[in-house]
């Protein structure tokens, strides 16, 4: 390891993710429950018993069943009010049908999907049984997408079964000429499977480009329009996010690693000639948006500040780094935006920026940085300072336990950290500080 970004460490990546995976489970367990118990559905699971097959807590936690959960809640939420469901929770499904029901069906083909590629990336052997009319696509998550359009559109007996060997068998009873094999070793040639994701491996890690998972691609989500042609994501794959990812290895090994760890799937967003943004969403940890922009360093830093975002959400769920007294809803002068932000959304920018001004600290001694980005003194020192300022506000409003108190030291300190190591110039100071007031005067009616 060459250098190291301290901030990255200061949450462990592994007990973020042991901590929401088990908060995950819990959720799992109770909404299965819900399911099962629902009216709405009782109809389709007695038709069809093996669905309660698929009512699994043990999938692996990935950002396609936290997708399907979350649109779940909002499913439920409509059965039980009799009103449509929310546009985000059922936009992603192809609805071929005037029954009402049919949408049910459609959303648990969607978990279907989900536990077969869970069982097979485990190589865990299945047995499945539907009465159902297959859509004319079903997904299988990571493995890809089958093409059911030339099937009958009208009930049949699907038997599904994966015996750990090299397919996953789909016939019909009914018909026995309907029968579909899928290479479960999908490499991206096989004819059963169209619309695959864009799997890359990196330094013994990968990550995934899902551009044509409508769930993942979910606009409702994401601040920009998704890009969604594989041969430009592609190539954006290749000569922009693996040499951002570069940067990042270069500098420190281990944390790229982890960075996988936490946002192994990654989305390009489409960027105008404003400005470009890079964004999470805590429903769906394990995927991040990145801008799609030709500049290395600026997708470098969207990544990092993602995966950070990533690493707090998680913890999060198990931890609570304030006091119940402390204020939640008041909204507070932010450094980084014209909107004012609750104390845990400036928390997460004072951790989220303070590592990036570590980031640029270190570019700041690498004789390779072309500064196609800007000085990296500058940089260093006016995200520092505005992670500082940040601080400042929480320790004056909030209320912090003593794990909340031990954590913003830590980032403050490091934040400080990064100013020193660079020695930022008199003029760098003076560029720093009109850049903070200016951002400061147009916000000056917010809390400070």
């Amino acid at each position: 390891m060459k250098n190291k970004i301290n901030t990255f460490y200061l949450l462990d990546t592994q007990e973020a993710l042991d901590a929401s995976n088990d908060v995950l489970k819990i959720q799992l367990t109770h909404m299965f429950k819900t399911l099962s118990d629902n009216s709405r559905l009782k109809s389709v699971l007695d038709k069809n018993p093996d669905y309660k097959k698929l009512f699994d807590d043990k999938i692996n936690d990935n950002a396609r069943i936290r997708f399907w959960l979350t649109c779940t809640k909002e499913l439920i939420k409509s059965l039980n009010s009799d009103l449509d469901p929310s546009p985000s929770s059922i936009s992603c499904l192809f609805v071929d049908s005037l029954s009402p029901g049919r949408v049910i069906e459609l959303h648990l083909f969607e978990l279907l999907g989900i536990w077969i590629d869970d069982k097979v990336n485990k190589n865990m052997s299945f047995s499945l049984s539907f009465n159902i009319i297959m859509p004319n696509s079903l997904k299988l998550g990571s493995l890809g997408n089958i093409d059911f359009s030339e099937t009958s559109k009208e009930v049949l007996t699907w038997d599904i079964n994966f015996n750990c060997n090299d397919s996953i068998e789909f016939c019909s009873s009914n018909n026995n000429n309907i029968i579909v094999k899928i290479d479960s070793r999908y490499n991206g040639e096989s004819d059963n499977i169209g619309d695959s994701s864009i799997i890359t491996d990196y330094h013994g890690s990968s990550f995934e480009i899902p551009i044509h998972d409508n769930a993942l691609c979910e606009p409702y989500y994401a601040n920009a329009a998704i890009v969604r042609s594989k041969a430009v994501c592609e190539r954006w794959c290749n000569e922009v996010l693996i040499p951002a990812m570069d940067i990042l290895y270069d500098m420190d090994e281990k944390l790229i690693k982890e960075s996988l760890a936490l946002a192994p799937i990654q989305l390009p967003l489409h960027s105008g000639s404003i400005g470009f943004g890079s964004a999470s969403s805590e429903d769906i940890l394990g995927l991040i948006y990145l801008p799609g922009v030709n500049t290395k360093y600026d997708v470098s830093e969207c990544l990092l500040h993602e995966t950070l975002h990533q690493k707090l959400f998680r913890i999060e769920t198990a931890i609570d780094f304030f006091e119940d007294q402390s204020p939640i809803d008041e909204k507070y002068y932010s450094p980084w935006r014209i909107d004012p932000r609750p104390l845990r959304m400036l928390l997460h920018g004072a951790f989220v920026f303070t590592a990036i001004s570590e980031m640029w600290s270190i570019l700041a001694g690498d004789p390779e940085y072309d500064h196609s980005n800007g000085d990296p003194i500058f940089l260093t020192t006016f995200r520092a300072r505005q992670s500082i300022k940040a601080i400042d506000i929480i320790k004056k409003y909030g209320v912090l336990n003593q794990l909340g108190e031990k954590f913003i030291d830590s980032i403050y300190n490091n934040a400080f950290g990064a100013i020193d190591k660079v020695r930022p110039s008199d003029s760098v100071n003076q560029d720093v500080e009109f850049q903070l007031k200016d951002h400061n005067d147009r916000c000056v009616d917010y809390i400070q």
